[in-house]
């Protein structure tokens, strides 16, 4: 029966990304984390999305100079790493859905083989992020209480999710909370569902391999 719930999820999602994951996609996700004393931004990445392709051009904070580019060839299940300041690159083999490069990983398929935790999905409302339509959603993973005892639930994870319902329910905004008034934000802007440039999934030339450590 678990068996039968689980597949039922990775097809239902598998349908709720397709509109994503198979056509031109373009956009830039910036993750943010708060405190009271202050807000920084932890890393940017802007990803081009074609296909059974994928580009992130990624900053991140606390790294020396420009980490690069990824990127993915998801039929060959390839990663080409690419070093921009010493024109170098690194091809590894992968095994990875191209939705969870792009978006988190959704409780109900993360936590599908846990017998012990269930998800909870409660709809708080609608509003406009970055000029789309969206539903805000909170999310719950928690821990079921024993039988026969009189042990609460436990809420082991919560967040609040945004979907554009003009996206295909694609997320543009998760919000995390942490313990001591800690918060992570995920933001989607910039979103474009124009073809993307072929040439932006092909290695630049004059770039030397190199195994992979």
């Amino acid at each position: 029966m678990i068996m039968k719930k689980s597949m039922f999820v990775i097809v239902l999602l598998s349908v709720m990304f397709v509109g994503q994951a198979g056509a031109g996609l373009s956009f830039l996700k910036t993750t943010v984390v708060l405190t009271e004393e202050k807000e920084d931004v932890l890393l940017q990445q802007r990803f081009y999305s074609e296909g059974e392709q994928l580009r992130i051009e990624e900053e991140a904070s606390g790294i020396e100079g420009n980490p690069g580019i990824r990127i993915y060839d998801l039929k060959k299940k390839k990663l080409y790493t690419i070093m921009l300041d010493v024109k170098l690159y690194m091809e590894q083999d992968i095994e990875v859905e191209k939705e969870f490069l792009m978006f988190e990983i959704p409780p109900e398929q993360k936590y599908s083989n846990y017998s012990d935790l269930k998800v909870l999905k409660t709809k708080q409302g609608e509003e406009a992020i970055e000029g789309h339509p969206a539903i805000r959603y909170e999310i719950k993973v928690v821990r079921k209480a024993e039988k026969g005892k009189e042990k609460e639930e436990q809420v082991l994870e919560r967040y609040i999710l945004w979907a554009a319902q003009d996206l295909k329910e694609m997320p543009v905004k998760y919000e995390f909370e942490f313990p001591n008034n800690k918060k992570k934000i995920i933001n989607y802007t910039e979103i474009n569902t124009e073809t993307v440039d072929p040439s932006l999934f092909v290695l630049p030339e004059g770039y030397i391999p190199i195994s992979p450590f």
